[in-house]
């Protein structure tokens, strides 16, 4: 008879789901410093002509996809498809206004090509923002999450 009411006191002490308070925000912090490195360090004229610019592609990607699939990994799949739609949207809106502005206001250099740095600007400013906002608006994980299954155990 113990035994069964220890059993029903434990069942109901620790039988409910259980809930994860820590953030994951360092790791997406993680990769997006890694993605960015990479395309810094490999956006140089000397290793951009011995490489054809693989790395700087590989890091786009990492930019573009590696904090969407972190959020996907914890089961955030709303957040992962809003962080794909501001690390395209934000950059691809900046940089086009950014040229725009340019090429209306521009004075004496309306020209394309000359427009066309404030359009980087515009985009390494967007690509910014978007990382910002998904290490402060769209981490939500100071609140408690269920989660349906998990492996391992705790102290």
């Amino acid at each position: 008879m113990k035994r069964a009411l220890a059993g029903l006191a434990g069942l109901a002490l620790f039988g409910g789901a259980a809930h994860a308070d820590t953030s994951y925000r360092w790791q997406v912090m993680l990769s997006d410093g890694l993605s960015d490195g990479l395309i810094a360090t490999s956006s140089a004229s000397h290793f951009m002509d011995s490489t054809h610019g693989v790395f700087t592609y590989l890091g786009l990607a990492s930019y573009g996809l590696g904090a969407p699939i972190v959020h996907a990994a914890h089961g955030d799949w709303g957040t992962a498809g809003i962080s794909v739609g501001t690390r395209v949207a934000l950059p691809a809106l900046l940089g086009w206004g950014a040229h725009g502005a340019c090429m209306h206001w521009g004075g004496s250099h309306k020209d394309f090509l000359p427009c066309f740095g404030s359009a980087a600007v515009g985009i390494i400013g967007g690509m910014i923002t978007a990382q910002v906002l998904d290490w402060t608006v769209l981490d939500h994980t100071d609140q408690p999450r269920t989660i349906l299954f998990q492996l391992g155990g705790g102290f």
